[in-house]
């Protein structure tokens, strides 16, 4: 891992090409401290690029060793470069589109405010709960995260985590707002079908055009 991402020719010659040279020359940490530390230096867009960075110098390392294909480190930096562009100007787009931007609303001044998300990956069958919990004031009060095995569906994944939620809430003691009617239990159902609906949209349109950047870096 550390002689892939640091120390390979065609990895530094990545580096330099995306003006990242600074961040090969300290030697004495180790794969973690560097990455930590590589992000502690760079701003939000250079971390984009460097993330970025990594995940396409990866792909070369397993094309390289299950297809047989061979990259230099300016044709990585170059897809790179344009994954992001396209990347940026999907969003841009999409943002054109919002007539009002959603932002996270403050619960009233006796209540705590808990928000969860569920990840899915259909491949390996697994998901992840992701999980805050903030105070009037938007004071974190407590994070979670936890990884699930042998899930089935984006819904189960959905449902899991607010389930995971609810009993984070129940375990700190909190009085819960929770749904009383069938009703009300139907709109919960409902809810968690429409983000399963819209993270099926956002992945099926990054896939898109993922899939348009590699055939303009293929001609």
């Amino acid at each position: 891992m550390d002689h892939l991402f640091r120390d390979c020719p065609v990895t530094m010659e990545v580096w330099i090409a995306l003006s990242f040279q600074n961040i090969i020359m300290d030697q004495s940490m180790d794969f973690v401290q560097w990455i930590t530390w590589v992000l502690e230096q760079l701003n939000p867009c250079q971390s984009c690029l460097f993330c970025c960075a990594l995940w396409a110098i990866w792909g070369d390392r397993n094309r390289r060793i299950h297809e047989g294909k061979v990259s230099n480190g300016k044709k990585i930096a170059n897809f790179t470069s344009n994954y992001i562009t396209e990347l940026t100007g999907f969003e841009k787009r999409k943002s054109a589109k919002i007539i009002k931007n959603k932002r996270w609303r403050h619960p009233h001044r006796e209540f705590i405010k808990i928000n969860f998300d569920g990840a899915y990956n259909e491949s390996q069958n697994c998901s992840a709960s992701g999980i805050v919990a903030r105070d009037a004031e938007g004071r974190v009060l407590l994070s979670y995260l936890e990884i699930h095995s042998e899930i089935t569906s984006a819904f189960a994944a959905e449902a899991i985590a607010c389930w995971k939620a609810v009993q984070i809430g129940v375990d700190n003691g909190w009085s819960l707002s929770t749904p009383k009617t069938k009703e009300d239990m139907i709109g919960c159902v409902n809810h968690i079908r429409k983000l399963q609906e819209k993270k099926k949209g956002r992945r099926k349109a990054l896939k898109q055009k993922e899939n348009e950047t590699v055939q303009k870096e293929k001609f």
